[in-house]
């Protein structure tokens, strides 16, 4: 169903097998109905509303892809020095914010990939 997102992050292309983002939908799923007993058509409906280009690449940095790093670095990256600049009405200590965040957020990625 959601394999074709695979497809579209090309750069994961034979990185990233489709067992793996199929852990990744199951515990989404998981998460989402935590306790609940959900309809068949429930948990269909939301594997559907996921964006699976982003998980599909959630997925690869939480293994430690470091491709998949690199584009997750190059495309949010800009984005978030614009958001912690405007947060913080400094250029200066947005530019520190932000880095600190990826800093925590590769550190994070990176940590879980190493104990598994």
């Amino acid at each position: 169903m959601h394999a074709s997102a695979l497809r579209r992050l090309s750069f994961l292309k034979g990185r990233l097998a489709l067992e793996s983002f199929a852990e990744g939908i199951t515990r989404s799923v998981a998460h989402r109905f935590r306790g609940d007993t959900p309809e068949p058509r429930a948990i269909a409906a939301y594997v559907d509303s996921l964006r699976s280009e982003d998980l599909a690449l959630a997925v690869a940095c939480q293994a430690g892809d470091e491709r998949a790093w690199e584009h997750v670095v190059t495309t949010y990256r800009p984005i978030l020095y614009r958001a912690a600049s405007v947060l913080t009405a400094d250029d200066t200590a947005g530019r520190e914010l932000a880095d600190s965040l990826w800093a925590e957020l590769y550190g994070v990625g990176r940590t879980r990939s190493s104990m598994e």
